[in-house]
């Protein structure tokens, strides 16, 4: 396992160990040219669970050749030219939980495939070419807990297909084309703690289902419509920790003075950003999981 490890090493692959059996259980590959050379290192692996292909050039054709890793649980492949036919290459892991696809060539096609895996928890798609067409199909898909969406072309129709994901809690459609009127959705989505509207057409009125969000604790509307009318509406929301409102037509006048009344809140809004500085994570590659939290 040592000269295995190394080999990795040397090609550039940042590596994670379990430390009761010894075992490499992640490998991440990020920004490293993809080279056949790994596939016999890889596929002695038996134990991976986490694989990251960052931005490695992999395509479809080299999907096909990965190796089976029953234990897989975690699969990102950003930025890389993969279509909705390497996608079809990827259900022999079925116990996958966790698969990143942002910034690829998938379509609504690709949807459907992902409909297969029962055991998806979190789905990235960011800057994809997804549309309200393949929206149904994740909705069908019920341990979903995160999903972004983000710089895609779904529409409020798009997000009114969601309502069924009762155990999603995570929600990102950042930089798409939703206005506001699907927001309605989210008041069958009791567990939504954390909803990413940044850069919508989102406005004042359209804030008002949200008020019903009971678990709704983190929410982003930086480059949105609202203005300083959306504060009555924000003050129904006392289970809210985070917001963020930078980029958006409120004042600061009057988002210091909601601070101080909601102290428990943190607000963001004095610093106006770009709109790549106000991602967090500009690849949307989903942060390892806490280790103290339970599955």
């Amino acid at each position: 396992m040592e000269r295995i490890a190394r080999r990795l090493e040397l090609a550039g692959a940042r590596l994670q160990w379990d430390e009761s059996s010894g075992d490499i259980i992640g490998v991440d590959f990020s920004d490293a040219p993809w080279s056949s050379a790994w596939w016999a290192d890889l596929a002695s692996l038996s134990n991976l669970r986490k694989l990251v292909l960052v931005r490695t050039g992999i395509r479809d054709t080299e999907l096909a050749q990965l190796p089976d890793w029953p234990e897989l649980r975690r699969l990102v492949l950003t930025g890389n030219p993969i279509s909705d036919a390497g996608l079809k290459h990827l259900r022999r892991y079925r116990r996958l939980q966790q698969l990143v696809l942002s910034y690829t060539d998938i379509t609504d096609g690709a949807v459907i495939e992902l409909a297969e895996w029962p055991g998806l928890k979190e789905v990235e798609l960011r800057g994809t070419r997804i549309t309200d067409q393949g929206v149904p199909s994740l909705a069908g898909m019920p341990a979903l807990r995160k999903l972004g969406l983000a710089e895609t072309a779904i529409t409020d129709a798009g997000l009114k297909s969601l309502t069924s994901l009762g155990s999603l809690e995570e929600l990102d459609v950042s930089d798409s084309q939703v206005c506001g009127a699907g927001l309605t959705a989210a008041e069958s989505l009791p567990r939504l703690r954390r909803l990413c509207l940044n850069g919508t057409g989102v406005g004042d009125d359209a804030l008002r289902p949200l008020c019903h969000c009971a678990a709704l604790s983190d929410l982003s509307l930086a480059r949105t419509r609202i203005t300083d009318r959306a504060w009555e509406m924000l003050a129904k929301m006392p289970q809210l920790r985070r917001l963020d409102v930078r980029g958006s037509h409120v004042s600061a006048t009057a988002a210091a003075h909601w601070q101080q009344r909601h102290s428990h809140c943190e607000v963001l809004y004095l610093v106006v950003l770009p709109p790549h500085e106000l991602l967090s994570d500009p690849l949307s590659v989903f942060p390892e999981p806490d280790p103290q939290r339970s599955p």
